[in-house]
């Protein structure tokens, strides 16, 4: 049983699993560098931020999984919404752990009294784009947006 929760312990902590995320990163990430210290730092932002939260997955003490959120009051009306930062969970526990990860996002979106919850699905963290939007589907959320990058 892997358990997942609102993290505010040491961003070192997950050190392994950011490592585990750039090796799988390499090669996709549209000249955007994964840096270990830049996102350790970033973690330990939104463990500070009253208008985020970390989300960490834990396997028999492991750190498996991760999902920084971030809210916001929406710009079209008084509503606020929630708004995957980024996340991952290592291909060894993906499937049901995911579902998990997804859940408490939800979860935590609702108790922060936000309507909606916006989820991304980056090729930058792997190759798996379509399979996360199917996943995004099958937990019965609708596509939104479409989004584009390029070097400026």
């Amino acid at each position: 049983m892997s358990d997942v929760a609102i993290y505010n312990g040491n961003v070192r902590a997950l050190q392994s699993l950011v490592e585990a995320w750039d090796r799988e990163a390499n090669g996709e990430s549209f000249g955007i560098d994964l840096q270990l210290d830049y996102v350790l730092d970033d973690m330990a932002r939104l463990i500070a931020d009253p208008t985020s939260a970390l989300l960490v997955m834990f396997k028999d003490e492991k750190p498996v999984g991760f999902m920084g959120i971030v809210f916001f009051r929406s710009p079209t009306g008084p509503q606020w919404i929630a708004q995957d930062h980024f996340w991952y969970v290592h291909p060894d526990y993906r499937g049901v752990a995911s579902l998990r990860l997804l859940k408490a996002a939800r979860d935590a979106a609702k108790a922060m009294g936000c309507s909606h919850i916006q989820l991304s699905a980056s090729m930058m963290a792997s190759g798996m784009h379509d399979k996360v939007c199917a996943l995004y589907e099958k937990i019965g959320a609708q596509r939104f947006e479409t989004t584009y990058i390029m070097k400026v």
